[in-house]
């Protein structure tokens, strides 16, 4: 997960709320709290793949964040979720507008509510 979401929710009480380990991604790797239990701090989004697929061995691991991480990691991962809440802010950061390169979708699955709706797409390239 990115840096900023671990700010904003001041480290979750420095216990992963996911039942894993997180690995945060941060260019302030020194500046970690002291009760990070669960949690572990590299610098770049590359590192914080190859130390998830470490930990996870054999099993699944999942990538979030905002734009930036997304942009990142987008010829990194095998597949891509998009939630859109119907809401608009009116600011910050478009999703891939920084990509810089092409990468193919195909969308396996769709699910909607009155409060989001959820985009799953397999990465074809």
């Amino acid at each position: 997960m990115d840096r900023r979401r671990d700010d904003v929710t001041d480290g979750w009480g420095g216990k992963s709320p996911f039942g894993v380990p997180c690995i945060v991604i941060t260019h302030r790797v020194g500046d970690q709290p002291e009760a990070a239990s669960g949690f572990e701090f590299v610098d770049g989004i590359e590192a914080a793949v190859d130390r998830a697929r470490q930990i996870a061995g054999d099993r699944r691991i999942g990538i979030g964040g905002g734009a930036s991480i997304a942009q990142q990691a987008a010829e990194l991962v095998d597949e891509l979720q998009i939630h859109i809440a119907p809401v608009i802010l009116g600011a910050g950061r478009p999703l891939f507008g920084e990509l810089g390169t092409r990468v193919q979708l195909e969308r396996t699955r769709v699910l909607e509510s009155p409060f989001a709706t959820h985009i799953k797409f397999r990465v074809l390239n």
